[in-house]
């Protein structure tokens, strides 16, 4: 896909593609969730960035 059909697309179908990409944040910030639950169990470092850097927000 070329810049062209996406400016047409985001055109024609604004609305869609927000709900795409609303979904897609909500999956990520649920996915960070569960790995932020996981890092009480390990305690892993890479873990604990992430729970910092979600804090920082």
């Amino acid at each position: 896909m070329n810049s062209f059909t996406i400016v047409n697309l985001w055109k024609k179908q604004n609305r869609f593609l927000w709900a795409a990409l609303a979904s897609a944040v909500l999956f990520k910030f649920k996915r960070i969730i569960t790995v932020l639950s996981v890092k009480e169990v390990t305690g892993d470092k890479c873990y604990t960035y992430l729970e910092k850097k979600l804090k920082k927000k």
